[in-house]
């Protein structure tokens, strides 16, 4: 047969080659960045390493990095599909028969020889394939932005995120990485079911609202503001309480109240010794409660309706953190 007649057949068979290749090698560097191991990474980085530097870069921009493997995943994918249909289109004695044979095909050659198994190689070999195969990734990454390929998955990706109310690519990105690492270290046996199950209940932190955890308005012990010294002393140490809300003599929530400090100076008006609330928004994320009683020194927050000064219920650091460690003794 002349060779030109040969020259299709010969890159119809390239072109199927080609993209299992390298769709083997975008899915599988996709699960090699994820499981990593970042202290080793760091080191032989900073041991002037100029795979690892390379690596590291490339690892600062995780969005871009996603974007840009998910970019050529696809891209080798269709290679793979064109390739093998032309293959099928020179073999197979009709038109009908070469679709049927495609279909059967291309899924399993795709799914298994292009994504699952060069995902399970590079899960357990990471940190030796990664920094040698990822080599191509700048040119690759350059070449991509040259052609506006990459900034325009990257525009779609920021825009799918702000449509479907997810608050950055960046968080959810993080957020898959550490379930991946997670995954990955249950599966090894290096984190066990103990710590696996603290670790979802740090992460949940994020995303369970403060309501979840307070103590209910109605439920709330308050100090009246116009109590003379002796009987606020006496409604304080009736109190269990280190910390209770000052109201007026409408109810309504005009300060938080150090019992300890106004047992210990019982001759100042309440007044003055009481401080402003801390007002928390009922949707605020747990997290997002302990780090504002964190940085403002606060052992309590009031729970307030979104957009109101109605006060729906207390929280505490300790009401926060009890899901972490457990009961614990009252402060």
């Amino acid at each position: 047969m002349p060779m030109a007649s040969n020259l299709p057949l010969i890159l119809s068979g390239s072109a199927l080659a080609l993209g299992l290749v390298g769709s083997a090698l975008a899915s599988g560097l996709e699960t090699g960045f994820y499981v990593l191991d970042p202290v080793q990474l760091r080191h032989r980085a900073m041991g002037g390493d100029t795979a690892a530097r390379r690596v590291e870069q490339e690892r600062r921009q995780p969005g871009r990095l996603l974007a840009l493997l998910l970019l050529l995943t696809n891209g080798m994918n269709y290679l793979a599909t064109f390739g093998l249909g032309g293959l099928l289109g020179h073999l197979a004695t009709g038109e009908g028969l070469a679709i049927a044979i495609e279909a059967l095909l291309i899924t399993p050659l795709v799914f298994v020889l292009g994504e699952s198994l060069p995902k399970e190689i590079f899960r357990r070999h990471a940190d030796r394939l990664v920094y040698t195969l990822s080599a191509p990734l700048p040119v690759l990454r350059w070449i991509a932005t040259a052609v506006l390929l990459l900034p325009f998955v990257q525009a779609m990706q920021t825009i799918a995120s702000r449509l479907s109310g997810r608050r950055s690519g960046r968080t959810e990105n993080a957020r898959g990485r550490i379930a991946r690492l997670l995954k990955e270290g249950a599966r090894h046996g290096v984190i066990g079911d103990q710590h696996t199950e603290l670790i979802d209940r740090i992460l949940a932190l994020r995303v369970r609202p403060v309501r979840t955890r307070m103590v209910p308005w109605s439920r709330v012990a308050s100090v009246s503001r116009s109590l003379d010294p002796e009987a606020r002393r006496r409604v304080l140490k009736r109190s269990r309480f280190t910390r209770l809300p000052v109201v007026d003599n409408n109810g309504r929530l005009v300060g938080v109240l150090n019992t300890l400090r106004a047992l210990a100076d019982p001759d100042r008006a309440t007044v003055d010794l009481m401080r402003p609330p801390l007002m928390l928004d009922a949707d605020d994320s747990m997290l997002e409660a302990i780090d504002r009683l964190r940085s403002e020194g606060r052992g309590m927050g009031v729970v307030m309706k979104a957009g109101t000064s109605t006060p729906l219920g207390i929280v505490t650091v300790k009401d926060l953190v009890e899901p972490l460690t457990g009961e614990l003794a009252a402060w």
